[in-house]
């Protein structure tokens, strides 16, 4: 498992969107990737590995239950998209 934390870059909390866009913002734009039920706020599978998100004071917890080799990149795609969406820089960090 792994763990990451996208946070606003200004004071390090939970960068803020309309809830009903998660779908548009939490999936990475050209991933195949698709929505499934189960615990957190909202969360997807790609390739047989499921990623869930929370929205906590200190940040959207985003949380990989099994190895993805460009979980990274992930991260990457999923916090400029939070960023536009939130109207303000975040950056992320990995927990584990």
């Amino acid at each position: 498992m792994r763990e990451f934390l996208i946070r606003t870059s200004a004071d390090h909390g939970w960068p803020a969107f309309q809830r009903d866009r998660m779908a548009d913002v939490l999936q990475p734009t050209g991933w195949d990737c698709e929505p499934i039920g189960g615990g957190g706020d909202f969360r997807v599978r790609t390739e047989g590995v499921d990623v869930s998100y929370c929205g906590e004071e200190i940040g959207w917890h985003v949380t990989f239950d099994a190895d993805l080799p460009w979980a990274k990149e992930w991260m990457e795609q999923v916090t400029r998209q939070v960023a536009a969406a939130a109207g303000e820089p975040c950056e992320w960090l990995e927990l584990s």
